[in-house]
């Protein structure tokens, strides 16, 4: 994926560590445990400090590396997916995934809220992404989601705890803006425009694979705006508006 802006941009990562000290009831059975999610790297410039939910999918493959759901839909009880979340330092899931005896490949997407899900479409797993075309750079409320996806991991009946690493999907793009030491008035900014030489930038609603991070679906676009209120100032030592965008 290409990330070719005519602004510097940051591709960041956090990272948010889970334990499994105290073990569920589940946890004597052959249902998967999920230790710790991990990001590809700690050095991160974004505000996000943690991850505290994902989803879990798995898959079997057979000899020739074909795909398949670990569970069909004819086995009563048994899911092949799962959301996992960590609020007492231990990540838990009300629905576990139980490891039989073929090996389970796993893949998991960030973020997991209630009610979404992975879809498996023709071989690719794959979850809904929304990427805005107008982002509020100075409401918490209402900026871009981050997507993170994981690298494949497998787990088997004598070996069922695994760590997830994840990658973001988007890129940030983080700016420092300050007004000249010879202006007096007071100048406020009110509008960022973010320009690509063509059509590299996405926006709308699609999908994000979970083999690579490739974002399918959205419509291309040259341009995003972020709009806001911010008094400038003519000391700015640190980028202090930041934004998700789709490349």
């Amino acid at each position: 994926m290409a990330k070719h802006l005519i602004l510097y941009s940051f591709m960041y990562l956090a990272v948010y560590t889970g334990c499994t000290d105290n073990l569920s009831e589940k946890e004597e059975s052959n249902i998967l445990r999920l230790q710790a999610v991990e990001l590809a790297d700690s050095n991160t410039k974004s505000a996000v400090t943690s991850i505290s939910e994902v989803n879990v999918y798995a898959r079997q493959k057979d000899a020739s590396n074909v795909y398949s759901d670990y569970y069909s839909s004819t086995d009563a009880g048994k899911v092949t997916q799962t959301r996992f979340s960590n609020e007492t330092g231990s990540w838990m899931s009300a629905n576990g995934i139980d490891i039989k005896a073929e090996t389970a490949y796993l893949q998991a997407c960030y973020p997991a809220t209630e009610g979404s899900t992975i879809t498996y479409d023709n071989g690719v797993l794959k979850t809904p992404v929304s990427i805005l075309s107008e982002i509020k750079f100075n409401d918490p409320e209402d900026k871009q989601k981050d997507y993170l996806y994981s690298k494949e991991e497998s787990a088997t009946t004598s070996s069922r705890s695994i760590t997830l690493t994840m990658y973001h999907a988007l890129t940030q793009v983080s700016f420092r803006i300050a007004k000249s030491n010879s202006v007096t008035e007071s100048m406020k900014l009110t509008r960022i425009d973010i320009v690509s030489r063509g059509t590299r930038l996405q926006k709308g609603d699609g999908f994000m694979s979970l083999t690579d991070g490739t974002l399918m679906g959205l419509s291309a676009t040259d341009s995003l705006r972020l709009t806001g209120e911010k008094t400038l100032q003519t000391t700015q030592q640190q980028a202090d508006i930041t934004c998700l965008v789709a490349p």
